[in-house]
């Protein structure tokens, strides 16, 4: 359930509309929901919407995607690919290249993850990621308008805040100031 909206449609860049448009569009054709989570959150709702400073200097777009098992994912991924917007990044399994320039990190979450609320990445599974709290900020997330014809699910303050706290609390030895100062 979106909780409410907030329009940034004179506020946000084209390329960050042309790719969440692509996403989108397909998105809706294999019928999976997302949710824009991360830097951007930060940057459009609290620096574009509400002029709070947050010195956020990433350009990369983060998207948690609820699926229901690997092949979903993949499809998404290929789907993407075959638009011919998005470029496979070699090194890092879940990112994506918007138009060679916008890293875009598809975080999936769901039926792929474990009952501790990790993922394993294919095709090893030998890097895990935490996805605990994904399905809640899903659950309330803020639709934002980013253009006439686009609105987004972008998670909420408060969601950002408890997936900062599950990050950190995963990462913290391994990058101690990462996730709680960003």
């Amino acid at each position: 359930m979106t909780n409410s909206s907030i329009d940034l449609s004179k506020n946000c860049d084209q390329s960050t509309i042309d790719c969440l448009t692509d996403l989108n569009y397909k998105a809706r054709e294999l019928n999976m929901d997302f949710f824009v989570v991360g830097a951007q959150v930060r940057i459009l709702i609290l620096e574009q919407y509400y002029k709070i400073s947050t010195d956020v200097a990433t350009l990369d777009i983060d998207i948690g995607i609820a699926v229901i098992d690997w092949a979903h994912y993949t499809k998404l991924k290929e789907s993407l690919i075959l638009n011919r917007s998005f470029i496979t990044d070699h090194k890092v399994y879940h990112r994506l290249w918007f138009k060679d320039k916008y890293p875009v990190d598809l975080i999936p979450f769901g039926a792929v993850e474990t009952s501790a609320g990790l993922i394993r990445w294919p095709p090893d599974q030998s890097i895990e990621m935490n996805v605990t709290g994904f399905q809640d900020a899903l659950n309330d997330t803020i639709l934002v308008r980013l253009s006439d014809k686009l609105d987004v699910r972008f998670a909420s303050l408060p969601g950002m805040a408890i997936l900062k706290l599950i990050a950190w609390h995963g990462q913290h030895n391994e990058f101690p100031t990462k996730d709680a100062v960003g």
